[in-house]
């Protein structure tokens, strides 16, 4: 089996229906490109309603024999952001990044400091978001072999020292066939409780939605697309 997806990837193809199916109401525009020694993006999205448009533009730099990429974004909301990463240097499959944001207009800083490791069967990655109140850690790991995949991740926040949220994700791939659950569980009480379920085929893609407390169900979305040639 090859490297399994990172966690927030675990059924991307079946919640995209909901980000870049429906835009109704909204005009999207994405422009990509690339070359051997950089890439470029920007995307922008309009309401037709309120007439308010929101963009964002990264820049990445590439430099391949050292594997380091660096980066540097913007945003309509003047938020300005850099980082840096390095890949397969210090060991094959190891990732290591930093990525730091500021916002001139609200004086907001955020730094992340991001590890991944891949090999086949596994993907695992630790997220250390260095507040100066104190460090909140994100960890998360996915496994996967002969089409099964399984993960986990939580959220530990050092100035409460404790667990805040966690997600536990199972799902089965074929190569014409997907099937993925998701449970989202918060630490705290009168919370709610997500449940995503997915299961995808080569010609038809469905996903269902609910989030409940333990006294009621509070909303349920039902989707699905249908190719016709594929």
């Amino acid at each position: 089996m090859a490297v399994p997806p990172s966690f927030a990837d675990l059924g991307k193809s079946a919640k995209d229906i909901f980000n870049k199916g429906y835009g109704y109401g909204m005009m999207n525009l994405d422009v990509k490109t690339k070359t051997l020694e950089g890439e470029f993006k920007m995307s922008g999205s309009m309401n037709m309603d309120t007439n308010r448009v929101t963009g964002t533009q990264e820049n990445q730099y590439k430099w391949p024999q050292h594997g380091l990429t660096f980066t540097e974004k913007w945003t309509t909301e003047n938020t300005l952001g850099a980082g840096v990463c390095v890949e397969d240097k210090i060991a094959k499959g190891l990732k290591l990044s930093f990525d730091t944001m500021f916002s001139p207009n609200t004086g907001k800083k955020s730094n992340l400091l991001k590890t991944a490791y891949k090999r086949e069967y596994l993907n695992a990655g630790l997220d250390v978001d260095l507040d100066f109140a104190g460090p909140t850690l994100h960890g998360a790991a996915v496994g996967g072999y002969k089409g099964w995949l399984g993960g986990c991740q939580m959220t530990y926040d050092s100035t409460k020292s404790k667990m805040t949220q966690g997600n536990i994700s199972l799902g089965y791939k074929t190569e014409n066939t997907q099937i993925h659950t998701n449970m989202y569980v918060c630490f705290k009480p009168d919370k709610y409780l997500h449940l995503f379920h997915t299961m995808m085929t080569r010609y038809v893609r469905i996903y269902h939605k609910s989030a409940k407390n333990v006294c009621k169900c509070e909303g349920i979305k039902i989707d699905a697309a249908l190719y016709v040639d594929r």
